[in-house]
């Protein structure tokens, strides 16, 4: 019986709206993303609970971690 709702915000924030301080390239958040599902994948787990899944679980773990890698390589590349 959980619900999410997401609003739509106010106004849409724009590349430009920000301070380059602020501003994060979209790499980041993907490998935040992927880092934090493999985070969370592991725990489950190592709880006991993904048991009947593990198989199914490990490759999408190593599919994050070959993303990741993958990411950080093409970003390295063009900050060159």
């Amino acid at each position: 019986g959980v619900t999410t709702i997401a609003y739509k915000p106010e106004r849409l924030i724009k590349e430009r709206d920000l301070p380059q301080a602020d501003y994060r390239h979209g790499v980041d958040y993907l490998t935040r993303f992927l880092e934090y599902r493999e985070h969370m994948l592991r725990e489950y787990l190592d709880s006991g609970r993904g048991q009947q899944a593990a198989t199914m679980i490990k490759t999408v773990i190593r599919f994050n971690r070959r993303a990741i890698d993958q990411m950080v390589d093409e970003w390295k590349e063009e900050l060159r």
